[in-house]
């Protein structure tokens, strides 16, 4: 299995600096380590147990190459979102255009004990993300061109006939490529808490025959863009 589950708890693995207020966690990132600021206040953590039997089925439903460190907290994140998916690219000191990579899922602690389908939910939602990368890997796609029009998100925005916002974040969550694209993929490939779509003014993809199409053959391998 590609996706390796770790967990970080207080006061084991949490760090506080003397020149911030805020503690913080340190997670994989690529070759390196990166800092997760968390609120200091008591929170509960995603069930190890249920992220690890999720892992194991989105991972065998679509297996993916690339290393997949799922990191579970058990303090919130400043921002208050659930999770979060960072791909890190390895370039090892060489000059190439289309880089391997790793990605780092991270799952936020909350104040209250966490219902056990947003562990389901956010574990394959999460995991779309780095599909994301692993598919436009698969498309030979520089890393700097994710959101050009010939690129994987490109064509989705076409395949869904929708326009990316100015801007990611408060507000606009539910109209970007990206969630829309995870969400799809979760709902058509993992069929991870179908009941579940945040997308108000979207078709849920069951509806839309070119996601179909496009999911179907990413099943079976083909990637290559459809010129849609």
């Amino acid at each position: 299995m590609s996706i390796k589950v770790l967990s970080f708890t207080t006061p084991e693995n949490l760090c506080w600096s003397f020149d911030a207020l805020e503690p913080y966690f340190r997670v994989p990132s690529g070759s390196y380590t990166r800092s997760v600021k968390v609120d200091s206040f008591p929170a509960y953590a995603h069930d190890l147990a249920l992220v690890e039997s999720e892992a194991r089925r989105v991972d065998a439903l679509f297996p993916i190459t690339q290393e997949v460190s799922l990191c579970v907290i058990d303090r919130e994140f400043l921002d208050r979102t659930n999770g979060w998916c960072n791909v890190d690219y390895l370039w090892e000191g060489r000059e190439i255009s289309i880089p391997d990579f790793k990605a780092t899922i991270v799952l936020s602690g909350k104040r209250i004990p966490i219902h056990p389908a947003m562990t389901r939910y956010l574990v394959a939602h999460e995991y779309g993300h780095a599909v994301r990368a692993f598919i436009s890997r698969e498309r030979k796609e520089p890393s700097d061109a994710l959101y050009k029009p010939e690129s994987l998100y490109g064509e989705y925005q076409r395949l869904r006939g929708m326009e990316q916002p100015k801007h990611y974040g408060g507000g606009t969550w539910h109209s970007s490529v990206e969630e829309l694209f995870a969400n799809d993929f979760r709902i058509l490939v993992l069929e991870a808490e179908r009941e579940f779509w945040p997308h108000p003014g979207f078709a849920r993809p069951e509806e839309c025959p070119a996601v179909v199409d496009f999911w179907r053959n990413a099943r079976e391998g083909k990637f290559q863009g459809s010129n849609v």
